[in-house]
């Protein structure tokens, strides 16, 4: 069921993300309602107050770090369900995914101003305060599952099949 669940979730909210620019509460939340069963099957009723506490250290990491990463309401949701699977290794699954969404915003930037142009735009940025922009909107849910899949084959042993 790990193995299983979580995935089909994430893997229709980057449907959704990518199509609409959105992600339905129905995933977000469905996610998060059945790993928090999950938890609660896997390891008793003692387990929630862990769940609901990993989810409020991804609240909290995701508040600080959305505005600067330009995560949407449903981003911001998706990783809170995440939390509720991953627990206690949500924090790397975040960093991961952040770090990703970072390498991608300079691939981009370098691809759209070329490398002299970008380092201008960024001394810009830096002494007159003006934002520097790509025209592309990020779909979070991507970064988010790549750092989720990425996390759970680090520490559970996870084998993901590409075909």
């Amino acid at each position: 069921m790990r193995l299983i669940v979580p995935y089909l979730f994430l893997a229709l909210a980057c449907f959704f993300d990518l199509e609409e620019r959105r992600i339905p509460n129905e995933i977000t939340y469905g996610m998060f309602i059945t790993g928090l069963l999950y938890q609660a099957l896997k390891d008793g009723l003692g387990a929630i107050p862990g769940v609901l506490g990993w989810t409020a250290v991804c609240l909290g990491l995701v508040a600080i770090l959305s505005k600067a990463f330009r995560l949407g309401g449903g981003d911001i949701k998706l990783a809170m369900a995440s939390a509720a699977w991953l627990r206690e290794y949500t924090p790397v699954a975040l960093f991961i995914a952040f770090s990703l969404i970072i390498v991608w915003t300079v691939v981009l930037a370098v691809k759209k101003y070329g490398v002299r142009n970008l380092l201008n735009s960024i001394l810009l940025e830096a002494l007159y305060h003006t934002k520097l922009n790509l025209g592309v909107q990020l779909p979070g849910a991507v970064f988010l599952a790549l750092g989720y899949a990425i996390a759970d084959c680090l520490w559970n042993e996870t084998v993901i099949i590409l075909a």
